[in-house]
């Protein structure tokens, strides 16, 4: 999911099983099946009151007007940074020698899935993509993945 959509996350958009929600880029009806682990991270934000119209995540304030575009646009930017900045130190702090930010992890969740054998256009459904192209640039690096992994045979043998 990106960024915004996940900021954008309220009760009454899950069920026992699935996410159910509008993506905000394209505007496309999604219904997710919520993995387990993700699961056991929402029910720890989950409230003993749990209000519908309350987002799940606390980065974003209750009763935000999302109709004022500017004002919606202006609190997903404001949160993003402050994510992007923690996972920055995160990534120092545990010495990962690369750059680390929500948008990554869309990159890292597509590359994975496509290795684990999910069809590209359930993977383009499932990021919402508005069109499968979107999706192949993740495909072209699990293919160029495989042709290094091939390099072997090339190699003399011992």
């Amino acid at each position: 999911m990106r960024v915004s959509d996940v900021l954008k996350l309220k009760w009454k958009y899950i069920d026992k099983t699935h996410i159910n929600l509008t993506i905000k880029k394209t505007g496309s009806q999604l219904s997710i099946k919520i993995p387990d682990k993700a699961f056991k991270i929402i029910e720890k934000y989950k409230p003993k009151k749990v209000e519908k119209d309350n987002y799940i995540f606390p980065m974003l304030p209750n009763g935000l007007k999302e109709d004022d575009l500017v004002l919606l646009d202006t609190e997903i930017s404001g949160a993003t940074a402050y994510i992007n900045k923690n996972l920055k130190t995160i990534a120092e702090k545990a010495k990962i020698g690369k750059p680390l930010s929500f948008h990554i992890s869309r990159h890292t969740w597509a590359t994975r899935a496509l290795r684990k054998g999910i069809s590209i256009d359930k993977v383009s459904k499932l990021m919402g993509h508005a069109q499968i192209k979107e999706t192949q640039i993740y495909a072209k690096i699990v293919n160029e993945e495989l042709d290094k992994a091939m390099d072997v045979f090339n190699e003399p043998a011992h």
